[in-house]
């Protein structure tokens, strides 16, 4: 029926979600699953059920890789046709994950995670992710970046408060720029007038 010339775009999409669920659920064949699942997001990447379905597919599979490019293609393809922000920060936090945890591709991981804060400024999984990279590969200035921008988007006053702490210890500690430091740390003191951190950094920046 799917091979048929008379079945249309919308006709074989639907029929390759029915194959899907009944390869994957009622007769046990992965294989075939798969292929049916990947007919269905290169036609409609958008389709959240059947990448979460695919996921689990790609583990058992040992196929992480090919789904990887797979999200990616996805992902360009809801970005070069206006997709919305929610599928496309969808599907690029899907492609962190893969990236970063399953393939342990940082670069790939990097740029997705990028582009969640493209569709969704605020994003904490995002800044999160993002931060615990730049600091285990020590990448300081990109840190210093990522933390500038968070504490200027963020409307939630404790992440601002630590993005602009965090900002002014990096400054003091691993880049060595006392004046970008004293600059933090007073924006600090404007969060929080009581901040005990921001009073001793001060005091200590000063007595050197």
């Amino acid at each position: 029926i799917r091979a048929s010339d008379d079945a249309n775009a919308h006709e074989k999409i639907e029929i390759d979600r029915k194959l899907m669920r009944l390869y994957h659920t009622d007769l046990g064949d992965p294989g075939a699953a798969w292929n049916a699942g990947l007919r269905v997001v290169t036609a409609d990447p958008a389709d959240a059920d059947v990448r979460s379905a695919l996921a689990l597919l790609a583990g058992q599979l040992g196929r992480d890789g090919e789904w990887a490019r797979q999200l990616a293609a996805g992902l360009a393809t809801l970005r070069g046709k206006a997709g919305t922000p929610a599928e496309i920060r969808s599907i690029a936090t899907e492609l962190a994950h893969v990236a970063g945890d399953r393939l342990a591709d940082k670069t790939t991981a990097e740029r997705a995670w990028i582009t969640v804060l493209e569709v969704e400024a605020d994003a904490s999984d995002a800044f999160d992710a993002l931060s615990a990279m730049y600091r285990g590969d020590q990448r300081w200035t990109d840190l210093r970046a990522l933390l500038e921008r968070r504490a200027e988007v963020t409307l939630d006053q404790q992440a601002k408060y630590a993005a602009l702490l965090s900002l002014a210890k990096i400054e003091e500690e691993m880049l060595g720029d006392g004046l970008r430091a004293t600059a933090a740390y007073c924006r600090v003191l404007e969060l929080d007038a009581s901040s005990s951190d921001a009073f001793h950094a001060l005091d200590r920046i000063y007595s050197a």
